[in-house]
């Protein structure tokens, strides 16, 4: 299996946060170093993205169940307001 479709697969079983690994090689001595300070970076700004919409996605289901709770609010004033509205017209038409 290709790395681009083992990637793929990885992806359709879950999220994952990829960052660019920083690194210089040193001809003269083989040794590799890691710019861990860009990479430390990169996910920083990523987790800041994730912790942007989950806030984004909290905040939109918080409205979302504020707005069923003024319908259910709205709807049970409408029917007592008819209930009271009723009761009005028969004990004040009886009158009449």
């Amino acid at each position: 299996m290709s790395k681009k479709n083992r990637m793929a697969e990885l992806h359709a079983q879950k999220e994952l946060l990829v960052i660019e690994i920083k690194y210089e090689d040193c001809e003269e001595t083989g040794y590799r170093k890691y710019n861990f300070d860009e990479m430390r970076t990169q996910f920083d700004k990523k987790i800041d993205e994730l912790e942007v919409d989950a806030e984004m996605r909290q905040e939109g289901w918080n409205d979302k169940q504020r707005d069923y709770a003024m319908d259910n609010m709205t709807n049970e004033n409408l029917s007592l307001n008819d209930e009271r509205e009723d009761q009005w017209k028969q004990k004040n038409l009886k009158k009449y």
